[in-house]
């Protein structure tokens, strides 16, 4: 369809030419800075840019353009990312549709913001603005946008509109390319600090996949022993009781946004005669050094969690195995009378034992008929108790 801004004939060579980049890019995700200039080329009065948006990053970070200085992104960084205004409201609009900025963002609200008035403004060909969403993935946002000066809007939308609507899905198809291609290749918070640890460290997605150990927790991945690596690179205990309770732990940490309220996890694990502290930290990945490198930042996770493995002294012989035998219990009875220490509902023991709710009460009472207690806080003072006493004491 032909509109004033192009003919038919120069709107079909525009989307061609610049379709022909957003395909090389799809497969050399360093291209889509060819893409920006491509679509500048269309109007070179124009500055264009390419950003990714996470919800726990504290701001949008540019992926590609064209047009800019990088002077004008120095206090982008150090202040007037965080009050970008447009932020929130480009997570809003529809995807692959172009929008003008105006039409969600009201001008007479944008000048009164900082970040028009001392940022933007004073750059000069950016107060106006086409934005197109790329892709809304959960809490992520990629999108596409024209910057150009407010005195030429009308020339610039009839020719770049139809353009970038043309192209839409085709962008959307690059990015899912560069998942592909990029699959595996993360932004690695403080690697240089996590290989100086003696303890095995590793770093994690909220998803627990392994995106980067240090050397002594590779060779303890490679021996086999406490931790293992699962298909699709999950991190693995072995026991689903720890594997439920590490998922937690690593989930609630890479929910904290930078700067954010929230401790550390840390907790004990202990089992075939070992005990072990792991200890999860929240990491805000350094993605600033990876600003207009591309679309790798937005495929990174903002927040990671660092895990660290330490032995901890063995127990007085293994308190479990000694009460299970001094009561008789079974297997599950002394898994389930173990899990109480750890805190938590029988209900959530029950979930992280993989059995019903019934099974585990079922377990849990003949556990209080065979040490003559009647509820969990009498059984969990019994099991303390036996991890009090000296071995010997047991014979």
């Amino acid at each position: 369809m032909a509109l004033r801004g192009l003919s038919g004939a120069e709107f079909v060579r525009a989307v061609s030419q610049v379709g022909e980049v957003i395909d090389a890019a799809a497969l050399s995700p360093e291209r889509w800075q060819d893409v920006c200039a491509a679509f500048q080329a269309l109007r070179p009065d124009v500055r264009v840019i390419f950003q990714g948006h996470d919800r726990l990053a504290p701001y949008a970070m540019p992926l590609a353009g064209a047009g800019w200085e990088d002077i004008d992104f120095e206090p982008y960084f150090l202040h007037f990312a965080s009050r970008n205004p447009w932020l929130g409201i480009w997570k809003e609009m529809a995807t692959s549709q172009v929008a003008l900025a105006d039409a969600l963002l009201p001008r007479r609200v944008l000048e009164t913001t900082e970040f028009y008035n001392d940022w933007l403004k004073p750059m000069g060909r950016a107060d106006m603005a086409l934005g197109l969403k790329i892709a809304h993935e959960r809490d992520r946002v990629a999108f596409f946008c024209v910057h150009y000066d407010g005195r030429s809007h009308e020339r610039t939308n009839e020719v770049l509109a139809p353009v970038m609507q043309a192209l839409a899905a085709r962008m959307r198809r690059a990015l899912d390319c560069n998942r592909a291609v990029l699959r595996g290749q993360h932004a690695t918070p403080s690697d240089g600090l996590m290989q100086h640890l003696l303890d095995p460290a590793f770093i994690v997605n909220a998803d627990c996949k392994l995106v980067a150990a240090n050397a002594a927790a590779e060779a303890l991945i490679d021996s086999g022993m406490l931790i293992n690596v699962r298909a699709r690179d999950i991190v693995s205990f072995g026991l689903p009781e720890i594997d439920a309770r590490f998922s937690r732990s690593v989930q609630a940490t890479c929910a904290r946004y930078p700067g954010g309220a929230g401790g550390h996890a840390e907790f004990a694990v202990e089992w075939a005669g070992t005990r072990l502290s792991v200890s999860v930290l929240p990491l805000a990945s350094n993605l600033h050094s990876l600003a207009w490198r591309g679309p790798l930042p937005y495929f990174s996770p903002a927040v990671t969690a660092l895990v660290i493995l330490r032995a901890l002294p063995p127990d007085r012989s293994d308190v479990v195995v000694r009460f299970r035998e001094r009561y008789r219990l079974t297997e599950q009875e002394a898994r389930i009378t173990s899990a109480l220490r750890l805190g938590g509902s029988l209900v959530d023991i029950a979930k992280e034992l993989g059995v019903t709710y019934e099974t585990a009460r079922a377990h849990i009472k003949s556990a209080f008929g065979k040490t003559g207690t009647h509820n969990q806080r009498e059984l969990l003072a019994l099991l303390l108790a036996e991890g009090a006493r000296p071995p010997e004491s047991t014979m």
